[in-house]
Protein backbone atom coordinates (compact mmCIF):
# COMPACT_ATOMS: atom_id res chain seq x y z
CA UNK A 1 0.00 0.00 0.00
CA UNK A 2 1.23 3.77 -0.70
CA UNK A 3 1.90 5.52 1.85
CA UNK A 4 -0.49 8.44 0.91
CA UNK A 5 -3.69 7.19 -0.74
CA UNK A 6 -5.71 10.91 -2.25
CA UNK A 7 -9.23 11.38 -0.56
CA UNK A 8 -8.72 8.52 2.24
CA UNK A 9 -8.12 9.79 5.63
CA UNK A 10 -6.63 8.17 8.39
CA UNK A 11 -9.43 7.40 10.43
CA UNK A 12 -11.34 4.89 8.72
CA UNK A 13 -15.02 5.57 9.96
CA UNK A 14 -13.73 9.93 9.26
CA UNK A 15 -14.49 12.80 10.96
CA UNK A 16 -17.99 12.60 13.43
CA UNK A 17 -20.59 15.69 11.76
CA UNK A 18 -21.01 18.23 14.40
CA UNK A 19 -18.55 17.67 16.93
CA UNK A 20 -16.77 20.68 16.08
CA UNK A 21 -20.53 22.22 16.91
CA UNK A 22 -21.07 20.76 19.81
CA UNK A 23 -17.34 21.52 21.55
CA UNK A 24 -17.99 24.86 20.83
CA UNK A 25 -21.55 24.49 22.39
CA UNK A 26 -20.14 22.56 25.82
CA UNK A 27 -17.37 25.42 26.21
CA UNK A 28 -19.95 28.39 26.08
CA UNK A 29 -21.74 26.27 28.46
CA UNK A 30 -19.20 25.98 30.35
CA UNK A 31 -17.88 29.52 30.43
CA UNK A 32 -21.66 31.01 31.26
CA UNK A 33 -21.93 28.52 34.11
CA UNK A 34 -18.53 30.11 35.57
CA UNK A 35 -19.99 33.93 34.60
CA UNK A 36 -23.28 33.04 36.08
CA UNK A 37 -21.52 31.72 39.19
CA UNK A 38 -19.31 34.42 39.63
CA UNK A 39 -21.94 37.11 39.34
CA UNK A 40 -23.99 34.84 41.91
CA UNK A 41 -20.91 35.10 44.38
CA UNK A 42 -20.85 39.27 43.60
CA UNK A 43 -24.13 39.69 44.67
CA UNK A 44 -24.11 37.08 47.54
CA UNK A 45 -20.81 39.77 48.55
CA UNK A 46 -22.54 42.60 48.35
CA UNK A 47 -25.97 41.53 50.11
CA UNK A 48 -23.91 40.68 53.03
CA UNK A 49 -22.21 44.35 52.64
CA UNK A 50 -25.44 45.88 52.69
CA UNK A 51 -26.61 43.74 55.88
CA UNK A 52 -23.58 44.61 57.75
CA UNK A 53 -24.45 48.11 57.06
CA UNK A 54 -28.20 48.10 57.54
CA UNK A 55 -26.77 46.25 61.19
CA UNK A 56 -24.17 49.12 62.04
CA UNK A 57 -27.40 51.64 61.27
CA UNK A 58 -29.31 50.33 63.42
CA UNK A 59 -27.20 49.76 66.25
CA UNK A 60 -26.27 54.00 65.58
CA UNK A 61 -30.14 54.58 65.69
CA UNK A 62 -31.20 52.69 67.86
CA UNK A 63 -27.96 52.39 70.68
CA UNK A 64 -26.29 49.60 71.80
CA UNK A 65 -22.87 49.14 73.40
CA UNK A 66 -20.44 50.35 70.49
CA UNK A 67 -22.71 53.14 70.10
CA UNK A 68 -23.95 54.02 73.55
CA UNK A 69 -26.49 56.71 73.31
CA UNK A 70 -26.45 60.03 75.72
CA UNK A 71 -28.85 61.04 77.96
CA UNK A 72 -28.07 63.85 80.05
Amino acid sequence: MPKFVKGVSGNPKGRPKGSGKRQRQRRAAERQFIVNERFRLALEEIDQWHGRRAELINELLLGSNRFPLHHD
